[in-house]
């Protein structure tokens, strides 16, 4: 949990190849970073935002966007990253 969202381009970016970071705010602003190159940062966040009654976008690499619910958005980017492939 960051304490203010403009630490969300330090901790979501400058990722090993393979990397998948995830940042919140206890606000409700929450970002995905992904040096994975078969996960989108972007699909993920809309999917955990949909999850979680938030909304923000992406690029393949880098996504961010708010929510009210931070442990269901967390919950929901969980599941899908320990969904069997």
């Amino acid at each position: 949990t960051l304490p203010d969202p403009a630490g969300f381009q330090a901790a979501l970016t400058d990722l090993r190849p393979g990397e998948v970071s995830v940042a919140v705010t206890g606000a409700g602003r929450v970002g995905i970073g992904s040096a994975h190159p078969d996960l989108n940062a972007g699909t993920l966040l809309r999917a955990a935002l949909t999850a979680s009654g938030g909304k923000g976008g992406g690029r393949p690499d880098l996504a961010q966007g708010s929510t009210p619910d931070v442990p269901g958005f967390l919950r929901a980017v969980r599941e899908t990253l320990s969904a069997p492939a």
